[in-house]
């Protein structure tokens, strides 16, 4: 998770005269760096080293707003603003102005609208865990990276206080929660209840097994989270969908009580732990029905299909996961008590390149691109904070805006024209839908075979349902000559 300083000088010069991104050799010091393949840290992720704990005595990094005029809040946001995207370039070694411009655009885009959604909802969120700690004390509140950065960040900026005395982050993929059972399976123990919730068994290394438990543990533990202590509460924080990771902590950890708040949750059959799962945006039962994700969790409402039934498609979480999840790739193992990650930049070979825009190809650009859109969330999150504190008008705004994002993600995931073409572009070129296995076969059959590229992407952009991008796909293997070196007949 990215880090960034807390404060700025309110004194400085109007940043709208200031705009330039000016680079020099300290730009990069709040910006996390990538574990590299010795394992040696150059400086740790905000998930392993800096995430606040009144456990360790460390302080909440949030943004403290002096009382001030609303023309100098302003511009000491626009000043936050335009520093992260001076930093984010400088790491990446980004100068060309057209590039800058493209990292600037991201900010914007995400500020407009992934922003409003994810803080409308995680304000709900924070309620409801103050309620859950007051209720019963001792709880801790863990937010589940990476797709569960973004709110974290937006978390210490809403509410630094509570999250410095009750919360903290972790990097836990479900790989990394999937190892730690089958540690368990080796030493002869069973879970028929995890049945349908191992997805990420095959991504597991066999040589990483044994003593993955343990070593979870400790890293759980240094990051304060109370996994051996009988009876110790403890609330996940995602955006999930199904709640894996918390069915895999609850079986290898089971003296421990998990609750799930969740941005998306949607009920599978056979889930142990559904009661236990709430989610705040979508709320989705077995019946296929929906809850009311502001309705009393004591006496859920059911509703019908509202556009936030849109999340109930995968395209549509992946529009909210694929552009907020940061620039370091999945944790697949824990290497000296940290959990090994590296830069990743966005994949390209499992999305149709009819839909990358050319500013976005770039590999550092797309790096940049992703910790900027953490940091838009988190300066958003700022923003609404003073705004709340000094009684402004805020809350009905923010709504407003967030239900644009639930109506533009919809217009997306069906491809219709009404949709903001910026933004269009933007999700086009990061986000890999739900036909990305689909995309990555026809990319390695067109080069294979040496296929013209813009007539075959052409052909299955023009397909409709994921059946007939399949049917096409199928096609293309089946009735293409597969290259090959000279006859020896």
């Amino acid at each position: 998770m990215i880090e960034r300083e807390a404060d700025l000088d309110l004194t400085q010069e109007d940043p709208s005269a200031t705009s330039d991104i000016v680079h020099s050799e300290d730009d990069d010091h709040r910006i996390p760096q990538p574990r590299g393949p010795d394992h040696r840290e150059h400086a740790a992720p905000l998930a392993e080293s800096a995430a606040p704990s009144s456990d360790t005595g460390e302080t909440a990094t949030a943004t403290d707003y002096p009382t001030t005029s609303r023309v100098d809040l302003a511009n000491h946001l626009e000043q936050r603003r335009l520093d992260a995207i001076r930093e984010v370039c400088a790491k990446y070694a980004i100068e060309d102005p057209e590039k800058v411009a493209t990292v600037k655009g991201a900010h914007q885009l995400v500020s407009d609208y992934h922003a409003p959604f994810v803080v409308d909802r995680l304000l709900d969120i924070l309620d409801h865990c103050r309620a859950d700690v007051a209720a019963h004390p001792g709880t801790k509140v863990v937010f589940l990276g990476r797709d569960g950065d973004s709110l974290a960040l937006a978390a210490r900026e809403l509410d630094p206080e509570f999250y410095d005395k009750h919360c903290t982050s972790v990097t836990l993929s479900r790989c990394l929660a999937d190892c730690s059972v089958q540690d368990m399976e080796n030493l002869g123990k069973s879970f028929p209840e995890l049945k349908g919730f191992r997805t990420a068994a095959g991504d597991v290394d066999p040589g990483d097994v044994d003593g993955a438990r343990a070593r979870q543990i400790e890293y759980l533990e240094s990051r304060k989270v109370p996994v051996g202590t009988p009876g110790a509460r403890i609330i996940l924080i995602d955006t999930s969908f199904r709640g894996t990771v918390q069915n895999l902590l609850a079986a290898t950890h089971s003296s421990a009580d998990f609750h799930g708040k969740y941005l998306f949750y949607s009920e599978s059959e056979g889930d142990p732990h559904a009661s236990q799962k709430t989610g705040f945006a979508l709320h989705r039962r077995l019946d296929g029905t929906d809850i009311d994700p502001r309705a009393a969790t004591e006496q859920p409402t059911a509703v019908g299909p509202t556009p936030l039934s849109i999340f109930a498609e995968k395209d549509s979480v992946l529009a909210l996961e694929q552009i907020l999840r940061g620039s370091l790739s999945k944790a697949v193992r824990i290497v000296d008590g940290t959990p090994e990650q590296h830069l990743e930049s966005p994949p390209l070979n499992q999305i149709n390149p009819l839909e990358v825009a050319d500013r976005y190809r770039d590999d550092q650009v797309r790096l940049a691109v992703m910790d900027i859109n953490q940091l838009a969330v988190a300066d958003y999150a700022a923003a609404m904070a003073a705004l709340r504190r000094d009684g402004g008008s805020w809350r009905a705004e923010m709504g407003a805006k967030a239900e644009e994002f639930v109506n533009q993600v919809g217009s997306w995931c069906r491809r219709d024209s009404d949709i903001d073409p910026a933004l269009a572009e933007f999700l086009g070129s990061f986000v890999r839908r739900e036909d990305k296995e689909l995309v990555a076969e026809l990319h390695g059959l067109i080069e294979e075979r040496h296929l013209d590229s813009d007539v075959q992407w052409q052909a299955y952009q023009d397909c409709g349902s994921l059946a007939e991008k399949s049917a096409y796909v199928d096609n293309v293997r089946k009735d293409t000559p597969a290259s090959g070196g000279a006859s020896h007949g």
